[in-house]
């Protein structure tokens, strides 16, 4: 443990809360999901190997019963607050690494900047992912853009709704 903390260059107990965290939020229930690991390369080349049509159906397929597998396991509702641990915690680096992000909070809108090097059958893929949640979140309009190695996701609070969540 301490070699691991030296190379990252921070203390044991930094180490070990981060491992802890990462637990705590996501890693207890990864186990049960049969995941397979698979390197980031393998997975764009997979990816691009399909036509874009094929690569929605997928998501889709993926969103409508993993997701929603996944937010039942982990006692989570279909709001808001669960997209963005969905961006910010379960794909995002470190946990899964598809992804670094940037989010922003401006005076009419929470925005969400992913970037991976992953090409654009990847953004398409996430965006489909995406999609899934923004169609349940009623409160909120969710516009999601894809791009060549990144996402972008512009949260709006539809006209009667004012007021914003921090998450």
């Amino acid at each position: 443990m301490k070699k691991e903390a030296e190379n990252q260059g921070v203390s044991v107990n930094a180490l070990l809360s981060t491992i802890l965290s990462r637990y705590v939020s996501f890693g207890r229930f990864h186990e049960r999901f049969s995941a397979l690991s698979v390197s980031r390369q393998s997975f764009r080349l997979l990816l691009e190997a399909l036509e874009e049509d094929k690569i929605v159906e997928i998501a889709k397929s993926f969103a409508s019963t993993q997701i929603k597998s996944t937010l039942r396991m982990t006692g989570r509702k279909m709001n808001l607050e669960t997209f963005f641990w969905f961006i910010k915690e379960v794909l995002a680096k470190p946990y899964c690494g598809w992804y670094d992000y940037d989010y922003h909070r401006k005076k009419d809108a929470e925005v969400f900047h992913l970037r991976h090097d992953l090409g654009m059958a990847v953004s398409v893929y996430l965006t489909e992912l995406f999609r899934y949640f923004s169609e349940s979140i009623s409160d909120y309009i969710i516009e999601i853009e894809p791009m060549q190695d990144a996402v972008t996701i512009l949260i709006r609070p539809q006209p009667k709704n004012t007021q914003y969540l921090q998450y």
